[in-house]
């Protein structure tokens, strides 16, 4: 007889380890619901960084207190949950699929000049406006998001088709 007491596998692609630009949507099947979350890659704060995809989605179910966990915040709320205990009963039947879109790549820099703090500026900008989009069109598509649901975004309509193929490719228009 074995001495562990379950078997799981899981596969990851080392290419999802990859710095970078991006948006990504995560579908959240929990209980008989789901529930779908938008987020980008490309820090907000003073550091010159854009996380990979694993490491940004991995941070939105960290159970301690963080300004990164907005996944695992958003659930708690919404099912009324108090404890990491109960969190762990909700989520263990539960099913996320992240889907991930480059927009750009990220490159590590030596040293941090004002040109380099503007191309990131841009970079960033640009997939948060993306993010917004994509937020503004689900919501009027009747998704339920946990996301905050934003007054505008300044490419919804210049990138309309851009928004639509993501929408497509993860299947939610067709």
């Amino acid at each position: 007889m074995s001495e562990w007491k379950e078997y799981k596998f899981f596969n990851l692609d080392g290419d999802l380890l990859k710095s970078r630009y991006g948006v990504y949507v995560v579908e959240i099947k929990i209980k008989d619901d789901v529930l779908y979350y938008v987020g980008q890659t490309g820090n907000n704060g003073k550091h010159l960084t854009a996380r990979s995809p694993f490491h940004r989605f991995a941070a939105h179910l960290n159970y301690r207190s963080s300004t990164d966990n907005q996944i695992y915040k958003a659930i708690m709320l919404r099912y009324d949950i108090n404890s990491k205990q109960g969190m762990e009963e909700l989520l263990r039947d539960t099913k996320f699929n992240v889907h991930y879109f480059t927009t750009d790549n990220f490159e590590f820099l030596e040293n941090e000049n004002f040109e380099h703090v503007e191309k990131h500026t841009s970079k960033k900008e640009y997939s948060k406006q993306i993010e917004k989009a994509i937020i503004l069109k689900m919501y009027s598509l009747g998704y339920i998001l946990l996301n905050n649901i934003p007054l505008k975004s300044n490419l919804e309509e210049q990138h309309e088709k851009f928004i639509k193929d993501i929408l497509i490719k993860i299947k939610l228009i067709k």
